[in-house]
């Protein structure tokens, strides 16, 4: 059996594992825009439409987006749960592919079997990553490409050959349009071919060598231009928009970060290295230490050969790679949340430089076979965290933080930003409630999206909103959803993670709280920051036309920048009185609605759109059954048409 046969059999296991546990992941808070993406674009490439172009989200690239849309219709997936299930499994697989040139690329380093195989483990069992592989359409399929491209780099160069530097310029295209931070590792290839330019012996050398560098960057460009249809009207105009866009990107969160709420566009410097620090394995933290110094003591003793086309000279380029994006976020002050998930592509250099640390050590024979026996051990505890935390081993942290004292993580750190683990509470409702509607109150954005993934009966009794048929729930993860203040509330379901509470269901008392929720939603608008420009209006929300299923709404206020229009829309029942008495003396009525540029919404500078909305829905504003829902923006999104 050959080594590559073993690495097959490998990556094999490593498949099945992820299809026996791929419904036990929900849908993160991005994955519903990012498919939303993919269609848009796909529609547009197929010239049905040209909202893509008009959407905030064309900075984005599309390339790993349109082709799981297109897989989708190629199977002819209609049922959501079929769509994202296929999603996560394909985002699973390519993954997976990451760490198989992981191995690909460590058996080149260091001619070592067992150390590839210790590369390849790294890479695929940081919990995080792991978690993230399933439900992350953006960030994992940029670590996986990083990786792809770092070994078609390696190989370009050890071969030298016009192909070789032909197929690097494709990875290298291809990694940029899943991100545009993937440039870096273009001009890092031109940089050092601009080295071995001025190291050649010869004519005929250099002539080669500009040969090659010509076919890697016409390859790189080509293909980010085919594969990014936001380009095809204006190339660099787009590119230079995508990545100012990219480096200050216009989202203002409140990021908890060491106890203390910090702005996502002043984050302090150290934040990024702090994130790697308490959610790296031990093993993987360690050891890349120890490669970082091997790696820059050799730099010393043999400077030269940092600049010449050596081994070296890759080493010192993933050091590079994971350094210099750093200093980038620092300089630029670029926005980020949600932890480091954003830079998760940094893990690529690290698994490598932490080989490269092993390398070193095991160099000292006495010590070698210990040596190994720890590094073993890191492996095996790096997997022993994968299956206590299933299915939230996005929430892993290290040993470097106080993972016993009750309630302390989530005092310090923003844990489950991605909302995913929303599912298991939501099929423990449906269980414990088999025959009755499920209205889930509060800010539970990542609510309706992971609805998506249950069983179509279990989706048609499970809503977002308050409802006057059934029990009434807030569901909270690590923070709360402000809707604990207003009504008196059990709870019944509890998740913990170094006793750490990360989900919280509790049913909601709404008798005579009428009140209560309308105060509550005052304060919530009243305390919307606004940008300007503002608009402002008096007018009464309506239905515009009764024979047809379509509502016209004019809001109070609303937000507007260049970038991202939101619409904060009021919508009350045609008739008044069909809403229960404890509401009608308030005036707040059936439903409140996110809407983004993205979901096709026309801004008129008015605060007008006209939205379709299916009959059943409308049905359900006019007789008041339940009273906010945010979940018809995914029916209106993906079926409905938004047109002004």
């Amino acid at each position: 059996m050959t080594h590559h046969s073993a690495l097959i059999i490998v990556c094999v296991l490593f498949l099945i594992v992820g299809v026996v546990v791929l419904d036990d992941y929900g849908i993160s808070v991005d994955e519903v825009m990012q498919r939303g993406l993919g269609i848009l674009a796909a529609e547009y490439v197929m010239g049905n439409n040209a909202i893509y172009l008009d959407s905030w989200t064309r900075n984005y690239g599309v390339a790993f987006e349109l082709s799981l849309v297109f897989f989708e219709r190629i199977l002819g997936l209609e049922d959501s749960r079929s769509i994202y299930l296929s999603r996560h499994l394909l985002t699973h697989m390519f993954f997976l592919a990451g760490g198989f040139f992981c191995y690909l690329l460590a058996i080149r380093l260091f001619n070592n079997r067992l150390l590839a195989c210790f590369a390849l483990l790294l890479f695929l069992l940081h919990p995080r990553m792991y978690a993230h592989s399933f439900f992350n359409t953006k960030d994992i399929p940029f670590l996986s490409m990083f990786m792809i491209a770092l070994f078609l780099i390696d190989r370009g160069f050890r071969k030298g050959t016009a192909g070789a530097f032909l197929l690097c310029g494709v990875g290298v295209g291809l990694l940029t349009n899943i991100r545009i931070l993937g440039v870096m590792l273009f001009a890092a290839v031109l940089a050092m071919r601009a080295c071995d330019l001025f190291h050649a012996s010869g004519r005929q050398e250099r002539k080669h060598i500009l040969m090659t560098t010509r076919w890697f960057a016409l390859a790189g460009v080509l293909t980010l231009y085919a594969t990014w249809p936001y380009l095809w009207s204006d190339p660099v105009g787009h590119v230079i928009d995508s990545f100012t866009q990219m480096a200050h990107f216009p989202n203002h969160v409140l990021e908890l970060f060491q106890g203390e709420r910090v702005l996502s566009t002043n984050l302090p410097f150290y934040y990024v290295p702090t994130w790697i620090s308490i959610t790296t394995p031990p093993v993987t933290l360690l050891l890349g230490i120890v490669g970082v110094v091997s790696i820059v003591g050799r730099g010393v003793t043999r400077p030269g050969d940092i600049l010449r086309n050596t081994p070296l000279r890759f080493e010192f380029l993933l050091i590079a790679c994971f350094i210099l994006p750093i200093l980038a976020v620092v300089l630029l002050h670029s926005v980020l949340y949600g932890g480091w998930h954003h830079m998760y592509f940094l893990y690529a250099p690290v698994c490598l430089v932490a080989v490269f640390g092993l390398h070193w050590l095991i160099s000292w024979k006495p010590l070698r076979t210990g040596i190994y026996a720890l590094a073993g051990m890191g492996v095996v505890m790096m997997l022993a965290a994968i299956i206590s935390l299933h299915p939230l081993q996005q929430v892993y942290f290290n040993f470097l933080m106080d993972r016993t004292t009750p309630e302390y993580l989530r005092s310090q750190y923003s844990m489950s930003y991605y909302g995913d683990g929303s599912l298991k509470t939501l099929e423990y409702l449906l269980k414990r409630y088999p025959s009755s509607p499920i209205y889930i109150a509060g800010n539970s954005r990542h609510m309706v999206d992971t609805r998506l993934l249950l069983p179509e009966a279990d989706r048609q009794r499970t809503f977002l909103g308050v409802g006057l048929d059934g029990p009434n729930f807030s569901i909270r993860g690590s923070a709360p959803t402000g809707m604990e203040g207003i009504f008196d509330f059990q709870t019944i379901y509890t998740k913990k993670v170094y006793n750490n509470t990360i989900l919280q269901a509790m049913r909601l008392d709404l008798s005579g709280r009428g009140e209560a929720m309308a105060d509550a939603r005052r304060k919530m608008y009243r305390s919307t920051v606004l940008e300007e420009p503002v608009f402002s209006s008096n007018f009464d929300i309506y239905f515009n036309d009764k024979d047809k299923p379509t509502l016209t709404y004019i809001k109070e206020s609303c937000r507007a920048d260049d970038t991202v229009p939101v619409f904060l829309l009021h919508v009350f029942p045609e008739n008044p009185n069909d809403l229960p008495d404890e509401f009608k003396q308030y005036g707040y009525g059936s439903y409140d609605f996110f809407f983004y540029r993205m979901n096709g919404v026309i801004f008129d500078g008015k605060c007008m759109v006209t939205v379709n909305l299916p009959e059943y829905a409308i049905s359900r504003i006019r007789t008041g059954q339940y009273l906010s829902d945010y979940t018809q923006r995914i029916v209106w999104r993906e079926n409905f048409p938004l047109s002004r």
